[in-house]
């Protein structure tokens, strides 16, 4: 029987982790510490900045912000994203923003001149509810 090591399962767990798509720091700490002791975890992260597997924190925030805005998502659901893991938060592009809100209100009601008092709140709503 050939067993492994612990910090050698922890580096493929973590390394298994990259491999699907870019982590937080603070992400895999909270993966790994369900399976792996605290300390560690933290000695693996470490090494692993060292080695650069993990990407910097504006790279992946900035990345994740792209992957985001192909998705049609608004600056409010993004900010929350990125502080819900940790990343530095990304500045406000206008008019990507209103792109959009253009984009989202054609696909729910078409073109349309003039909304009614009533329609516009519901297409508030509607535009809150995407993160605008």
């Amino acid at each position: 029987m050939n067993k492994t090591s612990p910090e050698s399962a922890l580096l493929h767990k973590l390394k298994t982790y990259l491999s699907y798509r870019v982590h937080s720091e603070y992400e895999l700490k909270c993966k790994l510490i369900k399976h792996f002791d605290e300390q560690a975890v933290t000695k693996a992260l470490r090494l692993a900045k060292q080695s650069q597997l993990l990407p910097k924190p504006e790279e992946i925030a900035q990345q994740l912000a792209n992957e985001l805005h192909r998705k049609k998502k608004g600056w409010l659901f993004i900010q929350a994203t990125l502080k819900k893991k940790q990343l530095p938060l990304i500045p406000k592009e206008e008019e990507q923003e209103e792109e959009k809100c253009r984009w989202w209100l054609n696909k729910k009601i078409g073109y349309l001149e003039n909304f009614s008092e009533d329609m516009t709140k519901k297409m508030y709503h509607f535009l809150s509810y995407k993160g605008f």
